[in-house]
């Protein structure tokens, strides 16, 4: 089955400013019903240092957020 029946995605877009309010922000204009985000599995200390849009989307967005890790 296509993929194209159960959701519709938007290409094409190109947005700048902060990664988890951005993010937000689109998925408000377009009404998304669940956001996608992919994660690196990163422990406490290294996202401490680098920070993790996953982990501020968690925090941030009203939107259902599905954080998808890959396996070890």
């Amino acid at each position: 089955m296509p993929c194209d029946r159960f959701y519709k995605a938007e290409g094409g877009v190109h947005h700048t400013g902060h990664p988890s309010i951005t993010i937000c922000e689109v998925a408000k204009e377009v009404q998304a019903k669940l956001i996608v985000v992919g994660s690196h599995g990163r422990g406490f200390v290294a996202r401490a240092l680098l920070g993790s849009v996953a982990h501020d989307l968690l925090h941030r967005s009203h939107i259902p957020l599905l954080i998808a890790t890959a396996r070890k």
